[in-house]
């Protein structure tokens, strides 16, 4: 997920940007995992994580911020078939750990010459979901 209203183009805050609006959208983020990635997937999990997701008008806008709004669908949709034709079983999701570019402390690694990627503040930051 991306979220906040500096350097992203346009206001991905709906919450807005501070504590109580990252919590909220923290919150947000958590349900859309909960509900259509984890435990038992099915098409109609896959079909309503897009609609949280995706426009219903415009399928080039963001309805929620995550970026693998295309992916992770097409991937879940397909693996899922897989596994139903080998195994004659559907796929089950279960979240391991889920983070943001906030909730961390910054590592720094000078040694490398690497600058940092992108700033990470109230007002924009990414989160981090990973699921198997």
């Amino acid at each position: 997920m991306h979220y906040g209203t500096e350097n992203w183009g346009k206001n991905l805050a709906p919450y807005g940007v501070d504590s109580i609006g990252t919590e909220k959208a923290i919150h947000h983020d958590k349900r859309l995992i909960h509900d259509f990635l984890t435990g038992e997937i099915s098409m109609n999990k896959i079909e309503n994580f897009t609609k949280e997701t995706v426009q219903e008008n415009n399928y080039k806008e963001y309805k929620w911020v995550w970026c693998g709004r295309y992916s992770v669908p097409f991937g879940l949709a397909f693996a899922n078939k897989l596994n139903l034709l080998q195994s004659k079983v559907s796929l089950t999701g279960d979240l391991l750990a889920y983070a943001s570019s906030i909730d961390r402390q910054l590592i720094h690694v000078e040694d490398l010459s690497m600058g940092t990627t992108a700033i990470a503040t109230q007002k924009h930051w990414v989160a981090y979901a990973s699921i198997k």
